[in-house]
């Protein structure tokens, strides 16, 4: 590394562990998406060793990470495109192979993969180096389920999924981040489809609150810093590493409010034989 580059330095803001309240359900609404990302810029201020992950969503865990690369796909341009289809593809295997390591069935795994490739394929190719390049054609989501385009099934299996969110809670906590994080799917192109995406990221919201509930009594009831002390930082990290904290952290914030799901494991296998892949 270069002088000028060592000369290169970053601010940041950190606060107390005391005052950290990770609770994403704390309100009675959806936040919307700039608060969501006023939201991750808090939590990156934030020692990701501060959480317990102990109560995490065993899914969310162990996407953290392909997640977080593909949220640093949002630039104006890429220069390693013909190396990031295999990267991609590593980082889907090692998601499937953690979450079958946490207990995570079969099935449940492999419909989180066709959520994660479609979150994917939609974040690349709407981006403009990715409409100018072949992606579409050979997409994560071809590769891995035989499939040019999720957008529509995203929603469907969404609504399924739904009417059983107590079976489903942590698949349904994975598509409501992959909204939150960008995903719009077919509303995209619809006349009213932000507004009405918008409505059901909000309902996804109030469901998963219902089930979750509301820990704020035992936690800060502000999020915000009350105190900030300045410290520079060497920039020997980069934008992935930093995009990587932010996603892990937001994955904390759900730490919060998270409980143990008591399911027993044939309910879950008979749940998911009623989804078509």
């Amino acid at each position: 590394m270069n002088s000028s580059n060592m000369d290169d330095r970053t601010v940041l803001i950190t606060q107390e562990p005391h005052q950290i309240n990770p609770v994403l359900t704390q309100n009675t609404s959806a936040p919307k998406f700039d608060q969501l990302q006023d939201r991750m810029v808090y939590a990156a201020r934030i020692k990701p060793e501060e959480y317990n992950f102990a109560g995490n969503n065993p899914l969310i865990s162990a996407a953290s990470s392909l997640l977080c690369i593909t949220c640093d796909l949002k630039k104006e341009s890429y220069q390693d495109i013909e190396l990031l289809k295999p990267k991609l593809v590593e980082e889907l295997k090692s998601f499937e192979f953690q979450a079958l390591n946490s207990g995570v069935e079969n099935n449940y795994v492999a419909l989180s993969r066709y959520l994660l490739c479609s979150f994917v394929d939609e974040i690349i190719v709407t981006t403009p180096w990715g409409s100018e390049s072949h992606w579409a054609s050979q997409s994560m989501l071809s590769s891995f389920h035989n499939e040019t385009y999720g957008g529509e099934k995203f929603f469907l299996l969404l609504e399924k999924l739904s009417r059983n969110p107590a079976k489903y809670l942590d698949l349904l906590e994975l598509m409501y981040l992959c909204l939150s994080l960008g995903f719009e799917g077919k509303y995209r192109v619809l006349s009213r489809g932000l507004v009405e995406l918008d409505a059901i990221r909000d309902s996804l919201y109030r469901q998963i609150r219902s089930l979750r509930g509301d820990e704020k009594s035992s936690l800060s009831p502000n999020w915000e810093p009350k105190q900030v002390q300045r410290h520079k930082l060497t920039r020997q990290t980069s934008w992935v590493g930093i995009v990587c904290v932010v996603t892990i952290s937001l994955c904390a914030i759900y730490g919060g409010f998270y409980y143990v799901l008591n399911q027993q494991s044939e309910l879950v296998i008979h749940a998911f034989q009623q989804i078509e892949l």
